[in-house]
């Protein structure tokens, strides 16, 4: 496949993964790009002989693309869940500063989290970075009350105070109504302030 590669575009290598394109040399036949991949960071590839294709973008798309591993991608994060896609997607839209998905995010080997939160949310409120977890249960929650209170006290015990929980259904019903409570709820927590419930009922 002949593809005009310019700096900002995504790819998929079959041996290095994902990564953008971060600088393209030369012209015509002559050409090499220098990408970004998310796994193993910087590499200069001839794209006439480097087994890449493109990834195609999905930024303003409402809809989750779905890969064959059933996990969704949106803004090349990978997420278990259409809820979380579109909860991220809307907590971006209404002003969060960076969200990171379960199936994007890395731990250090020593993490004493055995399991990830679903969305770690950055915000921006008077100067000062506050960040959050917002958890998404799904039918898979279901009759695991006892699991998910001791994966809410991991995550507490590793310094994760802010923690929102809300169902899949009412995410997929109002995304937006959503992701303006949880904001809403960041902008009131303050970190060196009593320590409140944190579950939502």
């Amino acid at each position: 496949m002949s593809v005009a590669w310019k700096v900002g575009d995504r790819l998929e290598h079959t041996s290095f993964g994902e990564g953008q394109v971060t600088h393209v040399f030369g012209s015509g036949e002559r050409v090499s790009i220098s990408v970004d991949f998310e796994e193993m960071g910087p590499k200069i590839l001839d794209p006439q002989r480097a087994p890449i294709s493109p990834v195609a973008a999905v930024i303003d798309d409402a809809d989750p693309v779905r890969r064959p591993d059933g996990q969704f991608r949106w803004r090349g994060a990978l997420f278990s869940t259409r809820e979380e896609m579109l909860l991220a997607k809307a907590l971006m839209d209404q002003g969060a500063m960076g969200v990171a998905s379960n199936s994007s995010m890395l731990l250090q080997r020593s993490s004493k989290l055995h399991r990830k939160p679903d969305l770690l949310v950055f915000h921006h409120v008077d100067e000062r970075l506050v960040f959050g977890i917002a958890e998404v249960d799904g039918s898979s929650h279901e009759g695991r009350w006892a699991d998910d209170q001791e994966r809410h006290r991991e995550l507490q015990a590793a310094g994760f105070l802010c923690i929102r929980h809300y169902t899949a259904e009412e995410v997929f019903q109002d995304p937006v109504g959503t992701a303006k409570d949880f904001l809403s709820f960041l902008e009131k927590f303050h970190p060196t302030g009593q320590r409140t419930s944190l579950l939502r009922t």
